[in-house]
């Protein structure tokens, strides 16, 4: 199924290709990636909607429950992670992996307190040691093998190997130390210029002036333009000012939806907006490891979400008002 679901299509504006298709990087048949093109976008996508079905997973029980209404959720719940936790893992992304534990984790110990994710947590922790302990892997050699297990790419994450190895092929871990060392210096208030540098607006034109003036390869492996963490990209094209008043705009949409998980008194819209508060701890940490701010099949959804957390709250609010107005 792989080089059947694989888009090869190109766009052109004039004589500019917009993309080139995508090309197979990894092992044929060892990640799913369903029509999304890439494992990690499929990833992203999942644990988005996982991390959404959480908020109303952690609803279903409690005073303000979801009434009448709670079985059709359950099964609806059910089918979700029955599919999605399966398909999540199978896609092999560990951004996308640790983003839903990221969120999950918030809901589940910070929001909630639940004993029962803290046991689970501690569970989790002791079977890893257990593992390492049993089969000798030594975490700092690992690297990407074809045939890699689940539980070595997930320890993959934290070999010196796979990170030393990123730095000196140009990789992402390469950028997160240039960047601030030497693009961000060239620019530092208001950064080298949008679709200049790091993103998916300067990989699609091809546009190298900047990496040529500071004598910096063309991106991630010197070819791709992008550099694999949006955080430092919007760094480094709209200076520091501009990613301050971007990670602003993120932390006030944060508060808001936690504010509006507190004072609401609508079940539905508590739970979309804990669901969302934690989509955006998750989106913020997948951030980090690619340009998902830029993709169509993420950042649709994110913003489309945060509109109806928003207009859900000021819905919720008004009813409030209504109702004490009325007594």
């Amino acid at each position: 199924m792989d080089l059947f679901l694989l888009p090869s299509d190109s766009r052109s504006l004039g004589e500019i290709t917009l993309t080139a298709g995508v090309t197979q990087f990894w092992d044929p048949g060892s990640r799913i990636f369903a029509t999304l093109g890439r494992y990690d976008r499929l990833g992203n996508f999942v644990s988005f909607f996982l991390l959404i079905g959480t908020g109303f997973l952690f609803g279903l029980k409690g005073k303000n429950g979801f009434g009448s209404d709670s079985k059709k959720i359950r099964w609806w719940l059910f089918s979700l992670f029955a599919l999605g936790l399966p398909t999540l893992m199978l896609t092999y992304s560990r951004s996308s992996w640790f983003a839903f534990i990221l969120g999950f984790l918030f809901i589940g110990l910070w929001i909630k307190r639940d004993r029962r994710v803290a046991l689970s947590l501690m569970t989790f922790i002791i079977v890893v040691v257990g593992y390492l302990a049993i089969t000798g892997i030594s975490v700092r050699y690992i690297t990407e093998t074809p045939g890699q297990t689940v539980a070595e790419r997930f320890l993959e994450s934290f070999s010196y190997t796979r990170w030393s190895g990123e730095y000196y092929g140009l990789g992402r871990i390469y950028w997160d130390v240039q960047t601030p060392l030497r693009v961000v210096p060239s620019s530092p208030f208001f950064g080298v210029g949008p679709g200049q540098f790091g993103g998916g607006a300067a990989a699609a034109l091809r546009n190298t002036t900047v990496y040529e003036a500071l004598g910096l390869p063309f991106g991630v492996f010197g070819t791709e333009g992008a550099i694999d963490n949006n955080w430092f990209a919007l760094w480094g094209e709209t200076g520091t000012i501009g990613l301050i008043l971007y990670i602003w705009m993120f932390i006030l949409l944060f508060k808001k939806s936690v504010e509006i998980y507190r004072t609401s008194k609508d079940p539905f819209t508590r739970a979309m907006a804990i669901g969302f508060a934690a989509c955006i701890l998750g989106v913020s940490f997948n951030a980090i490891t690619s340009t998902l701010f830029e993709i169509r099949t993420a950042a649709f959804y994110f913003w489309l979400y945060a509109g109806f957390v928003i207009v859900l709250g000021q819905q919720s609010k008004q009813v409030s008002y209504e109702n004490h107005s009325s007594k």
